[in-house]
């Protein structure tokens, strides 16, 4: 069995806010630009930014906007996107 693929970007933007308080008031937000995709893999880069999975010429970036954060337990939390 083959396990998942897994790679990396370098041209991502991220910030987090938070009054270091309550987790709820966690804001975060990342954009990842496609074109930047490394699974050190060229085929599956070039078809990851393929009109078959991203279409990086059509969406160049992704973007991830948190939408809830809760408390998981003491040590961690969890987020949702919108």
């Amino acid at each position: 069995m083959m396990g998942a693929p897994s790679g990396a970007t370098s041209e991502d933007v991220s910030t987090v806010q938070f009054d270091g308080k309550d987790v709820k008031t966690i804001q975060a937000e990342a954009t990842i630009d496609i074109a930047s995709i490394n699974t050190r893999e060229q085929k599956r880069d070039d078809h990851l930014r393929s009109p078959d999975f991203f279409d990086a010429a059509k969406f160049p970036t992704i973007t991830f906007k948190s939408k809830r954060v809760e408390a998981v337990s003491p040590e961690s939390s969890s987020s949702s996107a919108i």
